[in-house]
């Protein structure tokens, strides 16, 4: 699971202090606008 310290990173990408990396946060934001002229969505 990528949100564990066990977690095999590295294949992924490089980490020149020598620690392994591992994600402890994810955000995730939407937008969804609905109109007369139709619907727009956007996702980063």
């Amino acid at each position: 699971m990528p949100l564990s310290p066990e977690a095999e990173l590295l294949k992924m990408v490089d980490s020149p202090l020598g620690n392994e990396p591992y994600v402890s946060k994810i955000v995730h934001k939407s937008f969804i606008e609905v109109n007369n002229e139709g619907t727009a969505a956007a996702a980063m």
